[in-house]
């Protein structure tokens, strides 16, 4: 049974429970997402398997997780980041986005995403299939350039997780952008 801290909207914890739980009944916990960024101004994409309940073979974040019981939000990014895909970073390897708060409902199985989350994006310099692929999470992953996930025609945005197209992620990927021309 995994524990995850139970969160206010300052992200400070209130209270323990476990995982079914808290998206069970919608509460408030701590996530975050890194996204891999090329350096052609690709984002890479990770392609939910298709076993997975929520979203199954929607296009994700390249890593996207819950932070664990007492654990920092870097701490976790870091961490998921090397379970998912294999990338050892540094913290300095990272670049903080934004904290967003999301409460998206899946119909579908009935579970309830309220989080708390820290975007990051980390520079990645290697070719795509470098990337270890966590077969419990994924079956692939898509790069995509950032000017093209801004401008998403309709057949496109039904690839994707439907939270990681909505308005607040696009300001999270027109941020991204700017890194793009550093």
């Amino acid at each position: 049974m995994e524990l995850l801290d139970i969160v206010d909207e300052t992200g400070t914890p209130i209270g323990v429970a476990d995982r079914e739980r808290i998206h069970r009944e919608g509460l408030l916990h701590r996530a975050i997402h890194v996204w891999l960024l090329t350096p052609t101004g690709e984002l890479i994409f990770q392609r939910r398997s298709s076993h997975k309940n929520t979203w199954p073979d929607k296009l994700d974040a390249t890593v996207g997780g819950h932070v664990g019981l007492h654990e920092g939000y870097e701490a976790a990014a870091l961490r998921e980041l090397r379970e998912e895909t294999g990338v050892i970073a540094q913290p300095t390897d990272l670049h903080f986005i934004t904290r967003l708060h999301n409460n998206v409902h899946d119909p579908a199985t009935g579970v309830s995403h309220n989080a708390l989350g820290q975007i990051y994006v980390m520079r990645y310099d290697k070719p795509l299939a470098t990337l270890r692929i966590d077969k419990s999470e994924a079956f692939g992953f898509e790069a995509w350039p950032v000017r093209t996930i801004l401008h998403l025609s309709s057949a496109q945005r039904s690839k994707f997780v439907p939270v990681i197209i909505g308005d607040a992620y696009l300001a999270v990927y027109r941020d991204i952008k700017k890194l793009v021309h550093e």
